[in-house]
């Protein structure tokens, strides 16, 4: 592998049934909205340690067992729980926190020290899906998507671990671009939470509480992506640096002009990684590179 997851029952006494069930009954809410401490459960990679050691580079194969398995232990466990509703939004994140922490546990056990570059691929798609909800939760709490919304786009967000373009390795130059396109329509859309008259209508506050929550699940999206590619990750990091300072300076200000402001950052951020000629646009620099200009 080179360097490149019984319930007791009453007795004594008896009781009336009818008693003894509205006693259950009572206890149903409660027990609904119990919040588990999930464990990640490692797959098997005997046979991939076994073939590294005959020379073989098995490291991108490890990456996608552990993350195919954490995809399929987040929809068993924590998704599972919230379709059912036996936990609301913030037991969901609280569950989905937990299991992570867990699968970074194991990938330190498994991979470290010999293989530090996959142990680091491995828990990038880790924090990547964790910020991923926590943004998903934080547009539920403002009123910008409902409960059912939630579930929906967290099985999106669980199910592009595996499927989606933005992989640990050999993603395309495209999927970049694309990923900071959406990024950018989603602030376009909270921008326009603070016109006058809008639904939802947020505060400047909540929209930078907003804005930086889903600024990381962009950035943790992106690195998870580019850690091979250092200097190209840092001019995201930079930007979406720029991006949330700038924001919540508007939101401390109290600006009576502060949707006017979030969309001049928003376009700056713009200006930087896509447009015409930022970082991932069409006539910027990675598409010069590729070109070969």
């Amino acid at each position: 592998m080179s360097n490149g997851t019984g319930n007791p029952h009453p007795s004594g006494s008896r009781r009336p049934w009818k008693t003894f069930s509205a006693r259950v009954e009572g206890l149903e809410p409660r027990a609904l909205m119990a919040v588990t401490t999930p464990t990640f459960q490692a797959p098997d990679l005997t046979d991939l340690f076994q073939a590294a050691a005959r020379g073989v580079n098995t490291g991108p194969a490890a990456i996608d067992r552990m993350v195919q398995a954490l995809h399929d232990q987040l929809t068993s466990g924590p998704l599972a729980d919230l379709k059912a509703g036996t936990v609301d939004a913030a037991g969901f994140e609280q569950e989905v926190a937990s299991l992570l922490i867990s699968f970074d546990a194991s990938a330190d056990t498994l991979f470290l020290p010999k293989h530090p570059n996959i142990d680091n691929l491995v828990k990038l798609q880790a924090t990547r899906i964790g910020a991923d909800i926590a943004s998903l939760n934080q547009q539920t709490t403002v009123g910008l998507s409902t409960t059912d919304q939630l579930s929906t786009n967290a099985t999106t967000a669980i199910d592009d671990l595996t499927s989606g373009t933005l992989k640990p390795l050999g993603t395309a130059f495209s999927a970049l671009a694309q990923r900071t396109q959406t990024f950018e329509t989603d602030l376009n859309t909270l921008a326009q939470t603070l016109a006058s008259g809008a639904t939802p209508s947020l505060t400047i506050a909540q929209v930078s509480t907003t804005l930086n929550a889903e600024a990381e699940a962009y950035r943790a999206d992106v690195s998870g992506s580019l850690y091979l590619h250092p200097n190209i990750n840092q001019a995201v990091n930079n930007a979406v640096t720029t991006l949330e300072t700038q924001v919540n300076t508007i939101a401390q200000s109290g600006a009576s002009d502060a949707q006017t402001q979030v969309q001049a950052a928003i376009a700056a951020f713009d200006a930087a990684l896509l447009d015409t000629t930022g970082l991932f646009g069409p006539s910027g620099p990675l598409a010069r590179r590729l070109s070969g200009s």
